[in-house]
């Protein structure tokens, strides 16, 4: 497949989104379409072939959203997730890219949007680790909208996260790997860098010095950290490990699942052009990590 060919596929992918039939149903679909134009009644040559055009495009934009892709020969994606993707911070935005939408973001404080966010980072990693065969649960929950329902406040956040988690979790136990992505809000300097003449969002693994499982989690994001300096020095800023100072943060929820950090991919300032760059090099990192990690 050429790059020209992926790009097309990335795209429907984007657009048909919502789209998520039963498999069941894009079969059907398949069956139905090939009887309706394998007649031999005779029809306008111009109807036919507009007709088709448009059945045939209908059909490929179900086969994206289902689960019959990968007998198409394009990626594998393994029927059981492996890793789960989520934003506890839904709404962290980028400034470059609120530019006429949002008054002020030029500052950290004011670049937050509901659509234009850090959950469009988290969709390019799921593709590129879904490209690589890796099974990937990418949850979009807006947090964000239920603290406004419920009128709680941001250090709220987690608490709600920590629903959703458990929920999944506790319905796929075969996931061994969590991530919640997150932007910095710190000046551009300090989250970019240079990699192959491009400038790249730097990342940082984060883990909670309250979570019981911690030394597991430093572990593996140490482990994550290590596999970046190795293949794209200077994309990792390395981990921290954070004390709760806000009772109501508890620990990130990682202590829900032994092998899950926090990471923050770029910053406030970062372009996605930047960040999409610095989540394709991350996806060939854990690819590399689950690799090494399976049993021979």
């Amino acid at each position: 497949m050429n790059e020209n060919e992926k790009h097309i596929i990335h795209k429907l992918k984007r657009e048909s989104d919502k789209i998520n039939p039963r498999k069941e149903f894009s079969i059907e679909l398949e069956e139905k379409l090939t009887q309706r134009f394998s007649g031999k009644r005779r029809k306008n040559p111009v109807s036919i072939l507009l007709t088709c055009s448009l059945a045939s495009l209908l059909f490929f934009i179900l086969l994206i959203s289902s689960d019959i892709l990968p007998m198409m020969g394009q990626a594998t994606i393994t029927n059981d997730p492996e890793i789960l993707i989520y934003h506890t911070h839904n709404s962290e935005s980028f400034s470059p890219e609120l530019e006429g939408l949002v008054r002020g973001s030029d500052r950290p404080d004011n670049a937050f949007h509901d659509e234009v966010n850090v959950t469009k980072v988290g969709e390019f990693l799921r593709e590129q680790l879904e490209e690589k065969g890796v099974g990937v649960i990418h949850d979009k929950t807006n947090f964000q909208e239920q603290l406004v329902e419920k009128n709680l406040n941001y250090e709220h956040s987690y608490e709600l996260s920590r629903d959703m988690v458990y929920d999944i979790l506790s319905e796929n136990d075969q996931i061994k790997i969590m991530f919640d992505i997150h932007r910095d809000a710190i000046d551009k300097k300090y989250t970019t860098t240079m990699i192959d003449d491009k400038e790249v969002a730097r990342i940082v693994f984060t883990i909670s010095a309250d979570d019981p499982n911690c030394a597991d989690n430093r572990q593996f994001a140490e482990s994550l950290h290590e596999r970046a300096e190795e293949m794209y020095p200077g994309l990792s800023r390395g981990v921290l490990c954070k004390k709760n100072t806000l009772g109501n943060i508890e620990n990130y929820n990682q202590d829900l699942l032994d092998q899950s950090v926090l990471i923050e991919i770029g910053g406030y300032q970062n372009s996605f052009g930047e960040l999409n760059q610095a989540a394709e090099y991350l996806a060939e990192i854990v690819t590399e990590y689950l690799k090494e990690e399976k049993p021979s």
